[in-house]
């Protein structure tokens, strides 16, 4: 039997984790980040000793608040899987058992037993890796508002933000001290990756969504085929045509390992200060 701490959390293999009833035992995040692969080691992130810690440190009530930021970076990482294994899993159904060079002629409707049944799979995929790219997204900005309030920056003078819509990586950066955790935030803001990924994002929800093709590739000898997005310019930048499984594959892999790094980086500074 796996044991939940030597756990490796996949983007495509986990599923729903149904919640605790009570909401209040940490169950299903607390699994979600028991262990994960980052740079080929197995890495833990001890979320009871940071929350004894937060208790410690700085009060009940500050405590709450940090539980609701676990809460949310957990769901929003089960968000993701689940809209990514969602998408995958309606192209491998509505193409099962077809052979490449049937592929042009399924993505034209020619095997389908329901109406429209390839276009509705592919529509269905598309709204699935608009939500996918977008939890991916607004992660980063719930590890910067959960940085802010697991250091306690809300309760001393010198780093609190009267404003909490100010509580940006902007101005967040600029309370930290040098070290892990300000280092990890950096990189996870500030990566092609995440560069690609924000941009994408933030041209779907503020100008037009960025559309989801298909598309059967026979330009190599290993045919190629599946979910695109299309190319788009955003703040003055053209980003290419990229296909959709392994663009957010490895964008998730690499947001795992720094969640984790960030996370026992914020351990040690509270186990410093206990």
């Amino acid at each position: 039997m796996t044991s939940a701490l030597v756990l490796t959390v996949r983007l495509s293999e986990l599923g729903h984790c149904p919640r605790d009833a009570a909401g209040e035992d940490h169950v299903e995040v607390d699994r979600l980040f028991a262990g994960s692969l980052y740079r080929g080691a197995l890495m833990k992130w001890d979320l009871k000793e940071l929350r004894a810690y937060v208790q410690q440190l700085f009060g009940e009530e500050q405590l709450h608040t940090v539980n609701q930021c676990l809460r949310t970076i957990g769901d929003r990482r089960e968000f993701s899987r689940y809209h990514f294994r969602e998408a995958k899993g309606l192209m491998e159904g509505v193409l099962q058992g077809r052979k490449d060079y049937e592929l042009i002629a399924a993505q034209l409707g020619a095997f389908d037993t329901d109406e429209r049944q390839f276009s509705t799979a592919r529509f269905q995929a598309y709204a699935h890796t608009v939500a996918c790219v977008q939890s991916m997204h607004a992660v980063v900005d719930n590890m910067v508002y959960f940085a802010y309030y697991v250091l306690g920056f809300n309760q001393n003078p010198d780093t609190c933000i009267e404003n909490e819509r100010g509580i940006t990586w902007c101005n967040v950066r600029k309370k930290l001290s040098a070290g892990p955790i300000k280092d990890g935030l950096s990189t996870l803001l500030h990566d092609p990756g995440f560069t690609y990924l924000a941009a994408l994002s933030n041209h779907s929800k503020h100008r037009s969504i960025i559309d989801v093709s298909y598309l059967a590739s026979f330009e190599s000898e290993a045919i190629e085929h599946g979910l695109r997005f299309k190319p788009f310019t955003y703040d003055s930048k053209s980003y290419p045509t990229k296909w959709v499984l392994p663009t957010l594959t490895n964008e998730y892999q690499r947001q795992e390992g720094l969640i984790l790094a960030i996370g026992n980086a914020v351990n040690n500074s509270l186990r410093s200060r206990s």
